[in-house]
């Protein structure tokens, strides 16, 4: 990963604020491998977005506490209490919860993105308070181990957790779905798993920026992709036709619908893949078509959820949609 420099961290923390809620897929540089937010991780954080959130409080706490020279301030506003209030508001974050919360965070928005807080806060504020959180990572567990520990195999590649079974995943479903307001879905109709989690489902669909997509198989009979998924599964082709039928009704039955996307892909499903707002599971199919163990990643920020989401955006396009 690249040295976090102030710079650098400074750009993540800009990264988090202005997108908004409307473009939840944020590509992080240093913030999610710095030593201090593995070290909340390895503390019982329950997801990386959570992490971040905790090393950035501890920042502005610091922050805070210091004698603030050279800090912008404003007679209006407490620039880091609006700081604060922006980040809460971070894409997937289910820290404000109230109407009054909201409007209160997305005032702190325009504050911090005003044209005039931009040129001459804005900046100067980021930068103040990725030099404390650069200064709080030297402290963390392993820092000094920084330059002389070489990057473990995968971190690159973002790959977090490796799952010999992909029923092994369980209590990592609940916290993917708290931390995340999206889920993107290309499976081959998961009817298990989706009457094993049809509460934490409607619970996110529920939510005010929720949403969920659902890319299914084109359920056409004489499709030759379905028969290649009745002869993986051993099924008959009209039984897996009904499987895709009943995972389309199940998924519109889910509310609101506004917040609830159904596709249809003549696509070849190779693998499935679970994308939620931070983190992705990536799991494999069965060549042999025998029901085996198979395995699956978890996938932090890096070169597979970034494939993954882009893959995903690119199936979208190429699919039908029916709700």
């Amino acid at each position: 990963m690249p040295e976090p420099s102030p710079d650098l961290v400074a750009a993540d923390l800009a990264k988090l604020i202005n997108p908004g809620l409307r473009s939840p897929r944020t590509q992080l540089e240093v913030l999610p491998d710095m030593m201090i937010v593995q070290a909340e991780l390895a503390g019982g954080a329950a997801s990386l977005a959570d992490a971040i959130e905790a090393v950035v409080n501890k920042g502005m706490v610091a922050m805070s506490a210091s004698s603030g020279e050279g800090m912008p301030r404003l007679a209006a506003a407490d620039p880091v209490k609006a700081l604060r209030a922006a980040l809460a508001l971070r894409p997937g974050s289910e820290r404000v919860k109230s109407s009054n919360r909201r409007t209160a965070a997305a005032r702190a928005m325009g504050l911090l993105s005003g044209d005039g807080w931009r040129a001459h806060h804005e900046k100067a504020l980021l930068h103040a308070l990725a030099g404390v959180i650069c200064s709080l990572d030297t402290s963390a567990p392993g820092a000094g181990r920084r330059a002389s520990v070489s990057a473990p195999a995968g971190a690159d590649s973002g790959i977090a957790r490796f799952y010999s079974d992909f029923v092994d995943i369980k209590d990592d479903w609940e916290n993917l779905f708290a931390s995340s307001s999206t889920l993107d879905l290309a499976i081959m109709y998961g009817a298990t798993w989706r009457n094993t989690y049809r509460k934490q489902l409607n619970a996110l669909a529920a939510r005010p920026d929720g949403r969920i997509r659902v890319v299914l198989p084109e359920p056409a009979r004489d499709s030759p992709l379905v028969a290649l998924y009745a002869h993986s599964l051993r099924i008959a082709p009209d039984d897996f036709c009904l499987k895709i039928t009943e995972a389309v009704r199940d998924f519109r039955s889910i509310g609101p619908r506004r917040h609830v996307e159904v596709y249809l892909t003549a696509a070849v499903c190779r693998h499935a893949i679970y994308l939620f707002t931070h983190q992705a599971i990536l799991a494999l199919y069965s060549l042999c078509g025998e029901r085996i163990p198979t395995p699956a990643l978890l996938a932090s920020e890096g070169g597979l959820l970034s494939f993954m989401r882009q893959d995903f955006d690119r199936l979208l396009e190429q699919s039908d949609r029916v709700s």
